[in-house]
């Protein structure tokens, strides 16, 4: 998978942000397309203080599949 995110981001108080925005990624699987590449856009969210956020994804699901929310972290190196 290879792809960009971009975030608007808002800063409530100070040190806190919060972002809102889109992936937009292109990426293969074994068990779709037999391994040809295709495109996505999927939201993404984030919450953050000072140097270190949360981030978030959510995959929705299909047929024979279930939905799934993607979490991961982000710290900067200042």
């Amino acid at each position: 998978m290879v792809g960009y995110v971009y975030q608007a981001l808002w800063n409530p108080a100070p040190d806190w942000r919060i972002g809102a925005g889109l992936t937009a990624f292109v990426m293969t699987r074994a068990d779709t397309n037999h391994y040809m590449p295709f495109p996505g856009v999927l939201p993404v969210g984030s919450i953050g203080y000072k140097w270190l956020a949360i981030e978030a994804s959510y995959v929705p699901g299909s047929r024979n599949n279930g939905n799934v929310v993607f979490f991961w972290g982000r710290f900067a190196l200042k």
